[in-house]
């Protein structure tokens, strides 16, 4: 049986571990496929299977798993004993500088954490810190912290304060006006699938006009398209910016970035492991090879010409598939469950690990040879689904699934419906209590 092993170690799994983390499943089971390595694109389970590695890491993966650069130094920096956690080493020194150096700010200073939930918990307390203010206006997904969990009702506080306009203006307008001097600031995950610039600009002017401070989780996006902060391709400088993902290809790191004045207030964000450095390693090594080999437009270019031709085969197929997005980060969306399901189960059975129902985050590692690789697997996919779902062809994808896919990315409402479809559409999905005003 091809998932033998896999399904036996998922019973020890299940008895010892007790986060269920979202990982690849075995078709048509609640099973987790357990892998035993990985290299570059690929992916090897513990049954003897190759996979293509969509997921990456949730993202985390931006050179390609276990890139031998990266490997490098961290078998040099093992060996040379210079891993002190007693205090702070010139490696910490010297990429504190950097991330200082490439984000907006004339003195800008850096607070490391061990994860992304653990850094945006920090800017969230910075923030109320420094303005004296309670209440923070959020859009997006922040990490598994208690303190974003959904309020009792749309624009009602959750008991830490936090009150989600779900990166719609005249949401954040309406808060603005409610609270006014409690809100101390917008902290936003920003997405560029399903989000057009003209938002970005009306939330910041909104928070300028008001005085809000502006905190950009970029623990996903930062360091994803170019060096430092994502909005910076919009020219827009937020107050505070938090990074993870895109540092140091799947290592333990995050971080948050803003002016001296405000990170005053980070002063005793510490805890036992603050110096240990073999992250740090691997977040300047990855940093280097992205820049010295231009990562970021390679990954872009490769993707988005996979994505063209992709998109050519699906229009071929007339199933209600769509792809939306870039090279560098992209998600499908189906026209039914049943179908994105099927997708998703026959791919792994064409040897592909995609993130399903979220977003596809190539590496550098997908070259144009993996990309033809994943091109003939999907084929094959493709004519599976046409057969099986034959009563699909020639149906449109709606705009309500373009916006429930959507909502699966970016944690919030896109801009694919009008204003007033896309607040109904956000109380029915997070407060289905609370009766939608006509």
């Amino acid at each position: 049986m091809r998932f033998q092993r896999s399904l036996d170690l998922n019973q020890r799994l299940s008895k010892s571990i007790a986060s269920r983390v979202w990982c690849p499943l075995i078709p048509a089971a609640a099973d987790n496929i357990i892998f035993a390595s990985a290299e570059g694109a690929y992916l090897y389970d513990v049954d003897g299977t190759r996979y293509v590695d969509f997921n990456n890491g949730k993202g985390s993966v931006l050179l390609g798993h276990n890139d031998a650069d990266v490997n490098s130094a961290l078998q040099s920096f093992a060996e040379s004993n210079q891993n002190v956690l007693t205090g702070p080493s010139e490696k910490i020194v010297e990429l504190a500088e950097r991330i200082a150096a490439e984000s907006p700010g004339p003195e800008n200073q850096v607070a490391f954490f061990s994860t992304g939930t653990d850094a945006v918990r920090a800017a969230a307390s910075i923030v109320k810190q420094a303005t004296s203010k309670q209440l923070l206006a959020s859009s997006g997904y922040h990490g598994w912290d208690p303190m974003w969990q959904p309020s009792n009702g749309l624009l009602e506080p959750n008991e830490h304060g936090v009150i989600d306009v779900f990166f719609t203006p005249e949401l954040l307008e309406t808060c603005i006006a409610r609270y006014g001097e409690k809100l101390g600031g917008l902290i936003l995950s920003p997405d560029y699938v399903y989000l057009q610039k003209e938002t970005y600009i009306v939330l910041f002017d909104l928070c300028r006009q008001h005085g809000l401070l502006i905190v950009v989780d970029d623990v996903k996006q930062g360091y994803r398209y170019g060096i430092g902060p994502s909005v910076q391709q919009f020219g827009l400088n937020a107050d505070l910016y938090v990074y993870s993902k895109g540092l140091s290809n799947g290592r333990r790191v995050s971080c948050v970035v803003g002016d001296r004045s405000l990170m005053r207030a980070a002063e005793g964000f510490t805890y036992t492991t603050y110096y240990e450095s073999s992250s740090v390693v691997a977040a300047l090594a990855t940093l280097d090879k992205l820049k010295a080999k231009e990562g970021y437009q390679i990954i872009r270019e490769r993707g988005d010409k996979f994505l063209q031709g992709l998109r050519g085969r699906l229009a071929e197929s007339g199933l209600p598939i769509e792809v939306n997005g870039m090279g560098n980060l992209f998600q499908f969306v189906f026209g039914s469950d049943e179908l994105s399901t099927a997708f998703y189960e026959a791919a792994v059975w064409e040897g592909i690990i995609f993130y399903a129902g979220d977003n596809q985050t190539p590496s550098l590692a997908f070259t144009e040879a993996v990309y033809q690789e994943v091109q003939t697997s999907l084929d094959r996919v493709l004519s599976i689904l046409i057969e099986r779902f034959a009563g699909l062809i020639g149906m449109e994808v709606s705009p309500e699934r373009r916006f429930l896919t959507a909502w699966g990315q970016m944690d919030g409402a896109s801009d694919c419906l009008s204003v007033q479809a896309r607040i109904d559409w956000t109380q029915r999905l997070v407060y289905p209590r609370q009766p939608v005003k006509s």
